[in-house]
């Protein structure tokens, strides 16, 4: 997701028209005549950046001053913009959303008496990453495929996009369990299967290169449920829950080697544990006419839930159940664009 940045409309009134490019013959040197700073930096991809500094000297105002680029993986500067002081010697320069898409490399002139050169500021621009899955759930064994796109489009092709699952057993927090490469229209592909049962928080992560600096996905859950017992099933109301809020935890018990007979008025209790703590009965109740049985609870942790028969010995896949915290806000701003972040704490089941 595209992070914006708002430049403050007095220093849009001052962007000046752009010119027509052209190569650069002075080397980006400076003195100390003219200084050169940018906001903000590092970017995401396609925000817009302010370029402003001073030309010092006792005739600064009025003065015409010349922005030169060299965009990665380009050898030569060429004039972007030019802009003339204020009374002061204050210049700004505004690149628009949209138009700073990758890495890049600036530095202004004056090209007066004494032709000034600021210093060459490095601008690090940032990959935008999406991700999307096939299904938010699946069964262990069954694949999912992960899709998404690199922008900007184009000279990525061929790069390495990894999927990574959060992990608390490492210091990074993420590991790489799947990878795949962005294809001529800079989208990527990326399928894993699952061999175990639950709830994963995954994202895809490109690493950077020349043109662009390192990118990850927003984060998204997958649920993966044990393959399914066919003549005692269990299934849930919700795979994930608010804190707080109820679940229906329910299945039919069928005879044994059929999907079709029922096994009305048999004892079934529903055991339950946090993940990685041990099961425990939680309840019990009996199954109705068509086999078929129901719970209602109200976990308020993530929870696995299994359904188990005396009478027939019968056991279901295990079933796992996400409970979302209450949601808090931190008063964090971005890029000064006002946005606030809103924090989800735990994450989805997998049953």
């Amino acid at each position: 997701m595209s992070l914006r940045v708002i430049v403050p409309a007095s220093l849009i009134a001052a962007l000046a028209m752009a010119l027509a490019p052209a190569l650069v013959s002075a080397a980006p040197r400076h003195n100390n005549g003219l200084t050169i700073n940018t906001m903000p930096n590092p970017i995401l991809s396609g925000e817009g950046v302010l370029i402003y500094g001073q030309l010092k000297g006792p005739h600064a105002g009025g003065e015409k001053i010349v922005l030169h680029q060299r965009i990665n993986p380009a050898l030569a500067f060429t004039v972007a913009q030019s802009t003339t002081t204020n009374a002061t010697g204050f210049y700004e320069f505004v690149r628009g959303e949209g138009v700073v898409l990758t890495n890049r490399s600036w530095f202004a002139s004056a090209p007066g008496p004494g032709d000034v050169h600021s210093r060459t500021v490095h601008e690090h621009v940032a990959a935008a990453l999406s991700l999307q899955a096939s299904s938010e759930s699946a069964e262990t064994n069954h694949p999912l495929t992960f899709t998404g796109q690199l922008a900007p489009a184009g000279g990525h092709a061929g790069e390495p996009v990894r999927l990574q699952e959060r992990s608390d057993e490492i210091a990074a927090g993420w590991r790489a369990i799947a990878r795949g490469v962005v294809e001529p229209g800079s989208d990527y592909s990326i399928t894993h299967d699952f061999r175990r049962p639950g709830g994963f928080e995954l994202q895809t992560v490109f690493g950077g290169d020349a043109r662009n600096t390192r990118a990850q996905s927003d984060p998204l859950t997958v649920v993966i449920s044990q393959t399914e017992h066919p003549e005692f099933t269990i299934n849930t109301s919700a795979p994930t829950i608010d804190v707080g809020s109820p679940v229906t935890i329910s299945g039919v018990l069928d005879q044994p080697g059929s999907s079709t007979i029922p096994l009305p008025a048999k004892r079934v209790s529903l055991w339950g544990h946090e993940v990685g703590g041990p099961y425990a009965p939680i309840a019990s109740t009996t199954t109705a006419a068509d086999g078929s049985y129901s719970f209602i609870e109200m976990p308020s942790h993530n929870e696995v839930y299994q359904v188990r028969s005396s009478a027939t010995a019968g056991v279901t896949a295990q079933l796992f159940e996400g409970v979302a915290d209450a949601v808090t806000i931190s008063p964090q701003l971005d890029h000064f664009d006002g946005r606030v972040n809103g924090d989800v704490h735990g994450y989805g089941l997998a049953g």
